[in-house]
């Protein structure tokens, strides 16, 4: 499991992506978005280089 898996896993099994998914308020969008891009970004990362 790379870390990113490991990132979506943890934000789906915590029920925070689909609370955002839920939720209908004008935010909810850009949330999501904000998601996305910090799993992406997480391989970036030069702490990970290496492991």
């Amino acid at each position: 499991m790379t870390h990113t898996e490991l990132a979506e896993l943890v934000l789906d099994e915590s029920g925070y992506t689909a609370m955002w998914q839920a939720d209908k308020s004008p935010e909810a969008p850009g949330k999501l978005e904000n998601l996305k891009s910090l799993c992406v970004r997480w391989m970036s990362l030069k702490i990970w280089q290496g492991i």
